[in-house]
């Protein structure tokens, strides 16, 4: 179904004003085209104070509840609700 080069990942990286969790989409079908939307999409921003609750969402986000393989679907679900829970900016007479 994807093609060797294919990757899927789920990252939790620290940043400036706390921990990012990174769900990070490159797939391929066998000829080399890109199979849907490939990129680097922001699943969900913890403080520093909840290091452990923004691991503990990264690898359960990666591992789909017991699984050792990601579930690709799953995962492009969860950008569908990231980028709902993103309110565009809106400035009247900006």
């Amino acid at each position: 179904m994807f093609a060797h080069k294919s990757t899927a990942k789920v990252t939790c990286v620290r940043e400036v004003s706390g921990f990012a969790v990174w769900y990070h989409r490159a797939l391929y079908d066998e000829k080399g085209r890109p199979m849907g939307s490939n990129g680097d999409y922001l699943l969900r921003f913890f403080a520093w104070s909840a290091t452990d609750e923004a691991i503990e969402f990264a690898v359960n986000t990666a591992t789909d509840a017991g699984q050792d393989m990601i579930e690709v679907r799953a995962l492009d679900a969860l950008i569908e609700k990231a980028m709902m829970a993103i309110k565009p900016f809106h400035c009247d007479g900006c």
